[in-house]
């Protein structure tokens, strides 16, 4: 199958920015020390002077005391360092992780000090069910969201999958502490390799002229040159194409879309790893440590072969909402049937713009055991031994 089907078409400008800048802020710590704290506004504002988004990761509260009023504290103090500095609540972002605050609690708490931003609960392995029921007390704020992929992963057999712990903001790209990455959106319906290659070529330009605003960034910049090229409006596309979302067509079409999205972006990354070797690559190299002699000759041969084999210029490439998967405005359960072509992305976004008002509780904690196990069959080892 692949993109011959749905048409070539002209491929329009591709616009690839930067997506903002992720910062941990441990709550125990920030409380008890003004430097601490301190450093954290610093870092905050030196990021939103620069024009871009942040996102801040809540961990680390107290035991000594209840994490809504050490949370409560810390927004307290945000929201008047933004104001002396006269920035826009709406450039943050705050996540917290379910399981570490109550999530009521939590929102109740941005209302009061932070309206303008948005609230994200990183879910934890196997959520309980409380946390769904909290999840559920929330289901219609539009400002708050749950992401539950925790794992960024690399088309790159010779690259690990990483943790991802933080979410990213604006397009809730779930991601790794401290990453940099360039995002672009194409709309199922305008999907063509040549759009493709288009994105991709376009972040290349992008990522020499970016000024990252953390030094965390800069250098991940640098070692990974990450790419998020998200495939968006899934959903309508099918519709459009008058194909019935829980039947066995709709998996197929979606997962081709998918699948041969991803081989695009890898082969046209592949032929652009010949001019520049990814440094993330570079650092992996067991060769480095070998003495001079006949063993580091046959290890590098070994090396070498597995590089021309599978180096990619970028360490991740495809990425996609599960929102995505749903058409209008209230998402139809049936779309669960289509979760499994998630497998083909390598990280996933979770801003949600359809409504889940009819779903039940039960509904909500089966959309994101689905994801879980997806996510588990997908996530493979590294082949780097193998392929050595």
């Amino acid at each position: 199958m692949g993109f011959g089907q749905y048409g070539e078409r002209a491929v329009p400008a591709t616009s690839c920015a930067p997506l903002g800048a992720s910062i941990r802020v441990g709550v125990a710590d920030c409380l008890a020390s003004e430097p601490a704290m301190a450093r954290v506004l610093a870092g905050l504002a030196g990021v939103l002077s620069t024009g871009a988004p942040a996102s801040l990761r809540i961990a680390d509260f107290c035991p000594a005391s209840p994490p809504s009023a050490q949370f409560a504290a810390l927004c307290k103090t945000l929201d008047g360092a933004l104001g002396r500095a006269g920035r826009r609540g709406r450039m943050l972002t705050v996540v917290v992780e379910a399981g570490t605050i109550d999530l009521q609690a939590a929102w109740q708490v941005r209302c009061r000090h932070l309206a303008s931003s948005d609230l994200y609960a990183v879910l934890p392995e196997r959520p309980p069910l409380d946390v769904f029921r909290q999840l559920w007390t929330l289901r219609h704020e539009t400002r708050f969201g749950a992401a539950s992929w925790p794992v960024v992963q690399s088309p790159c057999a010779l690259l690990d999958a990483e943790t991802a712990s933080d979410v990213l903001p604006e397009a809730a790209l779930q991601a790794t502490a401290g990453s940099a990455w360039l995002h672009t959106m194409i709309d199922a319906s305008e999907l063509t390799a040549a759009r493709l290659v288009e994105a991709l070529d376009t972040a290349e330009a992008v990522f020499e002229a970016v000024a990252w605003p953390t030094a965390a960034m800069r250098h991940d910049a640098w070692l990974n040159r990450r790419v998020a090229v998200e495939i968006c409006g899934i959903g309508d596309w099918l519709i459009d194409n008058s194909i019935d979302p829980e039947g066995h067509a709709a998996l197929v079409r979606v997962d081709d879309l998918l699948g041969s999205a991803a081989r695009t972006l890898q082969d046209h990354s592949k032929s652009l790893a010949r001019s520049k070797q990814l440094p993330a690559i570079e650092a992996l190299d067991p060769c480095r440590q070998l003495r001079p002699g006949e063993l580091k000759r046959t290890w590098q041969r070994h090396w070498r072969a597995a590089v021309a084999a599978s180096a990619l210029a970028h360490r991740n490439l495809l990425v996609t909402s599960p929102w995505s998967l749903f058409a209008g405005d209230h998402a139809d359960t049936r779309v669960f049937n289509l979760l499994p072509t998630l497998s083909n992305v390598d990280a996933c976004t979770f801003r949600r713009r359809v409504s889940v008002a009819r779903w039940n509780v039960n509904d909500f904690r089966g959309f994101h055991g689905r994801l879980r196990a997806v996510l588990q069959r997908s996530a493979l080892p590294s082949l780097v031994a193998e392929r050595l």
